[in-house]
C-alpha cells in the first residue's frame, strides 16, 4: 500500500455526518495508527493517557519542553517531555490554561502573558432555537435523516456585519416524528405519512455571531478534575448589544416561518453551552493587543505555537473546523519553510540530541 492510498474512502456528500455509511467521517482517533505505521513517520510517537500541566523554559525565549501527567501511572506522577518546537493544540479551554499555568520568573502571569491577554475575549457561539406550530403538513416539512442537514446562510452576509452575523439550521427535532425510528419499529406507510403531515410544531436553530469583551475570560482554579487537571472558570457576559439583536433575530425567523404556514413563533430556548468557543489567545499583530502573531507564534518566545480556535482574532457565525485546518495547514508550511530546515534549527539539533 503506497502513501497516496488511504485506509478511508472520499466523503460521498450525503449529508448523514452522524453515520457515515462509508467511514469517511474524519475523526482524529481514526487516524492514529494509520500516522504511526501506515505512512511510516520514523520521528512520530503518540503517548496516550497523558495531561499537559505545564511548559518548562530554558530562558524567557526558549520552551524546552512540558510537564505532563502520566495516567497509566497515577495522577501524581509527573513526568517531563522535551522538544525543540512545541505547538499547543488543546483547544481554547485548555491551550490558555496551560500557557496560565506555565508561570516562572520571567513569566510571573503566565507564558505569553505580560499584557494580561490569555485567556480573554473569550467568544462563543449562542445557540438559538425557535419553534412555531404548523396546522397541518401536506409537505412533509422535516429533514430526511437525523441530522441538520439544511444550514441557510442568507443572513451570513455583508449586511448582517456590524450587528453580528448568523446562520440557521434545519434541525432533526423539527417535527417531534423520528423517522428511522417508525420503519424500525414496523409502523405502517400510511401511519408514518399522517404522523408527518399532520399538525405540528416546526423549529429553526440560529448560531449567532457575537463580539470579543476583553472582560470575558476564562482562567484555572486550584480544585482538579478527574484526570488530574485544574477546572476551568468563566466570567461572562452577554453584553448590552446581545438582547435587541436577538429580538431582530426573532423577526427575521417569523417571516420565514410565516412563509411556510406556521404560526406563534417563540424563542424556545437559548443556550450558552460554549459552542466553538475561540480567542483565548487571539492573533494580532503586537503583544499588546493579543498572545500569536501571524504565524501563530507566542510573542516573545522563539519555539512555541499555539494552533486553536483560541488563535482566531474572531469567530463570525459558522462553525470553525475549517478554517482552524487551513491555519494547521499553513502552520506546518511555515514550520517546514522558514524554522524546521533552517540552519539555526540544525545547529540546535546537533547540540540537543540526546532530548529526542
Amino acid at each position: 500500500m503506497s502513501g497516496s492510498e488511504s485506509n478511508h474512502p472520499p466523503c460521498q456528500t450525503t449529508g448523514t455526518c452522524k453515520y457515515c455509511p462509508f467511514g469517511a467521517r474524519y475523526a482524529a482517533a481514526n487516524y492514529l495508527d494509520d500516522l504511526q505505521t501506515f505512512y511510516d513517520y520514523p520521528n512520530l510517537q503518540i503517548i496516550s493517557n497523558a495531561a499537559v500541566e505545564s511548559l518548562i523554559m530554558s530562558d524567557k525565549d526558549t520552551v524546552k519542553g512540558v510537564n505532563y501527567i502520566d495516567k497509566n501511572l497515577d495522577l501524581h506522577s509527573v513526568k517531563e517531555l522535551y522538544a525543540k518546537q512545541v505547538i499547543l493544540a488543546a483547544g481554547a479551554i485548555e491551550s490558555s490554561k496551560i500557557l496560565l499555568r506555565s508561570q516562572n520568573e520571567n513569566w510571573p502571569n503566565g507564558i505569553g502573558n505580560n499584557h494580561d491577554l490569555v485567556g480573554r475575549n473569550l467568544i462563543t457561539h449562542p445557540y438559538l432555537m425557535f419553534e412555531a406550530e404548523l396546522p397541518e403538513n401536506p409537505l412533509g416539512l422535516m429533514p430526511e435523516m437525523d441530522f441538520p442537514t439544511m444550514v441557510s446562510r442568507h443572513f451570513d452576509s455583508p449586511e448582517e456585519q456590524t450587528n453580528g452575523k448568523y446562520i440557521i439550521v434545519n434541525p432533526p427535532s423539527s417535527i417531534g416524528v423520528k423517522l428511522a425510528q417508525e420503519m424500525q419499529n414496523g409502523k405502517p406507510l400510511a401511519v408514518i405519512r399522517d404522523e408527518l403531515t399532520g399538525k405540528t410544531k416546526l423549529q429553526l436553530h440560529v448560531l449567532v455571531e457575537i463580539f470579543s469583551q476583553r472582560d470575558n475570560r476564562l482562567y484555572n482554579i486550584s480544585k482538579r478534575n478527574h484526570i488530574g487537571l485544574q477546572e476551568t472558570a468563566i466570567e461572562f457576559d452577554q453584553g448590552p448589544d446581545f438582547d435587541p439583536r436577538i429580538q431582530q433575530i426573532q423577526l427575521d425567523i417569523e417571516k420565514i416561518f410565516t412563509a411556510m404556514g406556521a404560526q406563534h413563533t417563540r424563542l424556545k430556548t437559548i443556550s450558552w453551552r460554549a459552542d466553538h468557543a475561540a480567542c483565548t489567545t487571539r492573533m494580532a499583530s503586537s503583544p499588546e493587543l493579543g498572545v500569536v502573531d501571524k504565524n501563530l507564534q507566542v510573542f516573545g518566545v522563539n519555539n512555541l505555537f499555539v494552533c486553536s480556535n483560541s488563535s482566531f482574532s474572531s469567530l463570525g457565525a459558522v462553525n470553525p473546523t475549517l478554517t482552524l485546518s487551513s491555519l494547521a495547514l499553513r502552520l506546518g508550511d511555515y514550520l517546514n519553510n522558514n524554522v524546521l530546515n533552517s540552519p539555526q534549527n540544525e545547529c540546535q539539533q546537533a547540540d540537543n540530541k540526546e532530548v529526542n
